[in-house]
């Protein structure tokens, strides 16, 4: 009876250890499946809004007006709210209509949103309808953080003598004044049936449409003309860690 006490007890020790085996097994690859969908759904949100952000400031027009107005364009708006829960608006030309974006957190809801609203100038502030790009039922989005950078540009386009008669010696300039836009974001968020599963990514996007303004200067041309303002974009590295706080 002793020996099969002990042998049942021994047999019940491997069983248990077996059980705990499988059942940490279980719960680590359900972590990772959870995990993986939740990066997933993360990723899908971050590149609908860095592909849309490109499209940011485009006019099919801009090309013929080079040199001809203050302007290159006429969609330059960009509108960043830079806090957890931000919001980015934005204005393109599409076929010669205006088209205004704009993306931003719901809290209420925890979701990333769209907003396509033509008749006013800034989703962000304005009575629009917002339209959920994530399930609330699978994922909770926490933060949703845009910055933008603004890196200044000045060049000497063109010059001419305006003379009567003409001198030889140039007195008109045209100048190209410009900034490059950099948007970086960070999205985060948790899995609904689990909250302690939470991830973030992190991204960057360059407005392709520059801020582009034309002057015409005569002579003497100021010597401080092209003093630039400088605005280095976040650094990946710096970006993910801030993410992740």
């Amino acid at each position: 009876l002793v020996e099969l006490m002990v042998a049942m007890a021994a047999g019940l020790i491997i069983i248990g250890a077996a059980v705990m085996f499988t059942v940490s097994t279980m719960r680590s690859y359900s972590e990772n499946i959870l995990s993986a969908r939740l990066t997933q759904e993360l990723r899908a949100g971050m590149n609908l809004v860095v592909r849309e952000l490109r499209r940011a400031g485009h006019d099919s027009t801009s090309v013929s007006r080079v040199l001809t107005t203050s302007s290159a364009s006429g969609f330059t708006a960009l509108t960043v709210e830079e806090d957890d829960e931000g919001c980015v608006a934005y204005t393109y030309d599409r076929q010669g209509d205006t088209e205004v974006r704009g993306f931003r957190l719901n809290p209420a809801t925890g979701t990333l949103q769209l907003a396509a609203a033509d008749d006013v100038t800034n989703p962000c502030t304005g009575d629009v309808d917002w339209e959920d790009l994530t399930d609330p039922d699978v994922v909770q989005i926490t933060t949703f953080r845009p910055e933008v950078a603004t890196n200044t540009f000045c060049a000497r386009v063109g010059e001419r003598d305006t003379s009567s008669p003409a001198d030889g010696v140039s007195d008109e300039f045209d100048y190209a004044f410009g900034s490059v836009r950099t948007v970086s974001l960070c999205m985060r968020g948790r899995m609904v049936s689990r909250d302690d599963i939470v991830r973030h990514v992190t991204d960057s996007v360059r407005i392709r449409a520059e801020d582009l303004e034309f002057q015409t200067i005569a002579a003497p041309v100021p010597a401080n003309i092209c003093d630039l303002d400088i605005e280095a974009p976040t650094a990946p590295d710096t970006l993910n860690d801030e993410c992740a706080e």
